[in-house]
C-alpha cells in the first residue's frame, strides 16, 4: 500500500492555493483600470523554474515514461523469493525505489508543466497518463509488501545481517511488519491498486474545476489596480497590508466560492467514500486511524 501511495502521490496532486509553487501565473491589474492576466511569456526567466534541469524536452520525458514499463516487468522476477534469499530482496528493493525515484522526476516535470497553464489539455494529459501508469505499476508491485509482511522481525534481521546494503531498507522493512495485519493478500493488493484509476476522480474534478474553469471574481485595490481572485490572486492580495483591502479580498472570493458549494460538497462526499474505502477494506476502525497509521501516528494525537 505504500508503494502506491508514494507513486501516486509523485504523480499527482497539488496544493490549495498556488498550485506547485514556482511561476504559476498570477493574475494583476494594469494600473489602467482593466484587468490584465500575465501570461507565462510576459514573466521574467530568472522567475520560472526551468523544467529542462530534469528533462531537457518532453520527448525525453516521454522515453523515460516509456521505460518505466520495462522496469516494472523486471519486477516479476522476484515474486515469491523475496523470503528465501538476502540477494534477492536487496535486488527486488533496489529495483523497485529505482523506479519510484523515476517516477518522482516524470511527476515533478508533468506537474509543474501543467501547472504552468493549467488550461492546456496537454499538459494535463501528461499527468493524467502518468496516474495510469503508476497505477500499473503498483499493481506490478502488489506481490512485495504481502511477501514482506508474511515474514517476522526475526526473519527480516536475519536477511539484513546476511547482506547489510538491506540496512538502508530497515525502517521501510519494520513498518511492514507494524501495519502486517492491514496488509491484504498479492490478489487483493492487486484489486486495491487498480481501484486507484477511478479513486482519484473526486479529487482530479476539484483540481481541474478549481483551478480552471471557476468563474473567479475581481475587484478593485486601494490603488486603483482590478485584479482577478483566482488562488494566485487571492493568495497574493489576503496579505494586503490595509485592513478593509484583506476583508473585500476575502468576501470576493469565498463568496464566488459559496455559489459553487453544492458542487464542491459533491466532490468532498466523493473524497471521503474513497477514504472509507481504503479504510474499510483494509481492516482499519476509521479513516482518521488509515491516514494516521501511515506514520505511526495514534488516533489520541
Amino acid at each position: 500500500m505504500r508503494y502506491l501511495a508514494i507513486l501516486l502521490v509523485l504523480a499527482g496532486v497539488c496544493g490549495l492555493f498556488g498550485g506547485c509553487g514556482g511561476d504559476t501565473v498570477v493574475s494583476a491589474g494594469s494600473g489602467g483600470g482593466g484587468v490584465v492576466g500575465l501570461e507565462r511569456g510576459d514573466i521574467a526567466e530568472q522567475d520560472k523554474w526551468k523544467l529542462e534541469d530534469i528533462y531537457p524536452t518532453v520527448a525525453a520525458w516521454r522515453a523515460s515514461f516509456a521505460a518505466i514499463d520495462g522496469k516494472a516487468a523486471g519486477l516479476d522476477a522476484y515474486k515469491g523469493t523475496l523470503a528465501g534469499s538476502s540477494a534477492k530482496m536487496l535486488g527486488c528493493l533496489t529495483l523497485s525505489s529505482e523506479i519510484s525515484k523515476e517516477f518522482s522526476r516524470l511527476g515533478s516535470y508533468a506537474g509543474m508543466k501543467s501547472d504552468q497553464d493549467t488550461r492546456d489539455s496537454g499538459n494535463l494529459g501528461m499527468v493524467q497518463e502518468l496516474g495510469q501508469k503508476g497505477t500499473a505499476v503498483a499493481a506490478a508491485a502488489s506481490f512485495i509488501e504481502p511477501e514482506l509482511a508474511a515474514m517476522d522481525i526475526a526473519a527480516i534481521d536475519k536477511m539484513i545481517a546476511a547482506e547489510p546494503k538491506l540496512g538502508v531498507y530497515k525502517m521501510y522493512l519494520y513498518d511492514i511488519q507494524r501495519t502486517k495485519k492491514h496488509t491484504l493478500s498479492e490478489a487483493e493488493e492487486k484489486i486495491l491498486a487498480q481501484s486507484s484509476l477511478i479513486s482519484g476522480t473526486a479529487g482530479d474534478v476539484y483540481s481541474i474545476f478549481s483551478n480552471a474553469d471557476l468563474p473567479y471574481p475581481e475587484i478593485k485595490l486601494d490603488d486603483g489596480r482590478v485584479v482577478r481572485l483566482d488562488k494566485s490572486g487571492y493568495a497574493l492580495h489576503r496579505a494586503s497590508a490595509s485592513r478593509g483591502e484583506r476583508e473585500r479580498v476575502f468576501q470576493a472570493f469565498w463568496n464566488a466560492t459559496n455559489a459553487f458549494r453544492r458542487t464542491f460538497g459533491t466532490q468532498l462526499y466523493g473524497q471521503v467514500k474513497k477514504d472509507m474505502f481504503y479504510a474499510q477494506a483494509r481492516g482499519y476502525e476509521s479513516s482518521l486511524e488509515s491516514a494516521l497509521d501511515r506514520n505511526n501516528i495514534p488516533t489520541d494525537v
